[in-house]
């Protein structure tokens, strides 16, 4: 089936729909019988879209941080302003707590992945990859474990300190 079809995208858009509603009323494991049930498609329609639940979840969980930090210009400040940076990566993850708890809870190690993807893609052009790779999942990755704990916003400060040290 082509993807850019309409009846593609609307059924594409019906799945992940039905999956974010499951996800946010349900705690218990979603399986594909239950979604397409939920959804009113048949098994064999969501199996054209995706190989399974997990890659409907980890492309969910890619789109919405993706649209999340697509709208975060601090981003580009990680060298200039590490500070910043990091304390809107903070506050980006606490004020999306809603959109992020559901799809992150047991996958903390996946959102911080796509931060360091996104923020490897925007610094990806340094004269010293190596140097400016290694800094980039240290202090994002680092900082990411730490901000995304439950005690993480009182520690904000002591994060970006440490950063701000290491990105001299």
């Amino acid at each position: 089936m082509n993807k850019n079809d309409l009846r593609f995208i609307k059924t594409e858009d019906l799945i992940i729909y039905t999956y974010e509603e499951m996800l946010r009323s349900n705690k218990t494991r979603i399986n594909v019988t239950q979604l397409c049930k939920a959804a009113r498609i048949n098994t064999s329609t969501f199996y054209t879209h995706y190989m399974d639940i997990e890659e409907l979840h980890t492309s969910l969980c890619r789109k919405r941080l993706t649209e999340l930090l697509d709208n975060e210009p601090a981003l580009n400040l990680l060298y200039e302003n590490p500070g910043r940076c990091i304390q809107s990566l903070s506050n980006l993850i606490t004020d999306h707590r809603s959109v992020l708890d559901p799809l992150f809870a047991e996958k903390t190690d996946l959102m911080i992945d796509i931060v360091e993807e996104k923020l490897l893609a925007i610094y990806a052009n340094e004269k010293t990859p190596g140097v400016s790779e290694t800094k980039v999942r240290f202090c994002v990755g680092g900082a990411m474990h730490i901000l995304s704990g439950k005690n993480g916003k009182e520690r904000t400060t002591e994060v970006i300190k440490l950063i701000e040290d290491v990105m001299k």
